[in-house]
């Protein structure tokens, strides 16, 4: 992540610039944040200019360097060619052989980014440290669990004081299902989603009327700043509630068509990026029995806001207002 502590004076000329920032020039960003927007894809630039663009965005931390060029998420041998950039520089901050091969091994396991990054200050130079003890899941899983620790298929009993149980990350939707929400006829939200994610906008649910909710399904929620979803989609439902009210309205509907639309486009637009082929939490794949599926949209933040607003200046196509 390459935090550190803010400079005064730079924090200090940054707050005449940052009205514009926040208010204008991070809603231009695919990711909601304060970005530059390359214009180059990475075999566009020979391998000394690469490096050094990659470095800078190394430098500069968070997850930039997905977005150093225009393509890493979208083609397959520019996205290798970040890994190599990648592992180089990790695989550099572990001695252990073992360790250093589990954890950045020279060919990715699934494209760069498939899976969330982490974000991290000194895991892997934590990771390296003697007392350190790596068990590679993917070739030695966990057998059962003993008075004393957890036994590996390999038969070996590892003694522990703590066990941490992650017991699954049901993401995106995972939230909104837990919560009793009926709908028309008594309609379960997490029935009508048991078999697949429908909502018209990443903000509405059909047959579920008057329902509007920030950051969840077949919205840019995990492809985006968190934020600066938010904020844009917390002012589109300002705007709803306004009309209805000047209007004297109190019933919205999504139509069941475009919900299917909607969910088609993001089906669509995923289809095209590189997470769509990996199993993750990205996609639902990370829970036993949930449908794999487009979770979020990967169209980018300008063009998700270009949908929706264009919809409340189309008198609110695809819903019924009454």
């Amino acid at each position: 992540m390459n935090q550190s502590y803010l400079d005064p004076d730079i924090a200090k000329s940054d707050l005449e610039t940052l009205h514009t920032k926040l208010s204008v020039e991070r809603f231009k960003d695919i990711t909601g944040f304060l970005y530059t927007a390359p214009t180059k894809g990475v075999m566009d630039d020979p391998p000394e200019v690469r490096n050094v663009i990659l470095e800078e965005a190394w430098q500069r931390g968070g997850f930039r360097l997905l977005f150093a060029y225009n393509n890493i998420m979208l083609d397959l041998e520019a996205n290798n060619e970040l890994y190599k950039f990648w592992a180089k520089k990790v695989r550099a901050q572990i001695s252990d052989p073992f360790k250093r091969e589990v954890l950045a091994p020279e060919l990715p396991v699934h494209p760069f980014a498939g899976k969330r990054p982490s974000l991290e200050q000194d895991y892997y130079t934590q990771m390296d440290k003697d007392h350190v003890t790596l068990v590679d899941m993917r070739n030695n899983d966990i057998s059962h669990f003993t008075a004393k620790g957890i036994v590996t298929n390999d038969g070996r009993e590892h003694e522990v004081d703590i066990i941490a149980l992650a017991t699954g990350f049901d993401s995106v939707t995972g939230g909104l299902k837990s919560i009793d929400i009926r709908g028309i006829d008594g309609l379960r939200l997490a029935e009508k989603w048991r078999t697949g994610t429908f909502t018209y906008l990443g903000l509405t649910v059909a047959d579920f009327p008057n329902l509007m909710f920030t950051y969840g399904p077949q919205s840019p929620t995990a492809y985006a700043n968190g934020p600066s979803i938010v904020e844009k989609q917390g002012e589109w439902i300002l705007s709803v509630m306004k009309m209805m009210n000047v209007k004297g309205k109190t019933f919205l509907n999504a139509k069941l068509p475009a919900e299917k639309e909607w969910k088609r486009t993001v089906g669509d637009v995923h289809a095209e990026d590189l997470r769509h082929s990996v199993a993750s939490w990205y996609t639902g794949a990370n829970i036993p029995g949930k449908p794999r599926e487009a979770l979020n949209y990967a169209g980018g933040l300008p063009k998700y806001c270009e949908i929706i607003e264009r919809v409340l200046v189309e008198d609110m196509e695809g819903f019924t207002v009454e």
